[in-house]
């Protein structure tokens, strides 16, 4: 079967050379890809999709669903922020340094703390 591409919500994931239209994968086993996406809006939810050179495939609503530990709030896929760096992860006892913390997905009210005390 083989495989063309695969979207989280409408965005297509880049399997970097490691899926291409000639990889195939068998229908009697579990197969397993990785792909990176790129930023998307943090806190949203996104339902996963895969089409084959056959048609749509079907995402195991089971195995493909994580929910929250109240179940409030499942989903397939969701996107948090998050931290590439920071730039220093000791700081002055006194307190009072700059701390640069990089990544995506910080839209927003951002609350932060560090070791208790608000930032």
């Amino acid at each position: 079967m083989p495989f063309i591409n695969a979207k989280v919500g409408q965005n297509l994931l880049d399997f970097e050379d490691l899926v291409s239209d000639e990889t195939t994968f068998s229908n009697w086993r579990r197969n397993f890809i990785q792909g990176r996406l790129g930023e998307l809006p943090a806190g949203q939810l996104y339902n996963i999709s895969m089409l084959w050179e056959t048609g749509q495939s079907l995402v195991h609503p089971v195995e493909a669903t994580h929910c929250s530990y109240d179940m409030s709030e499942c989903y397939q896929a969701k996107s948090v922020p998050v931290i590439y760096s920071q730039s220093s992860n000791t700081g002055y006892i006194t307190g009072g340094m700059n701390l640069t913390v990089e990544g995506h997905g910080f839209n927003g009210d951002v609350t932060a703390t560090l070791d208790g005390v608000n930032c």
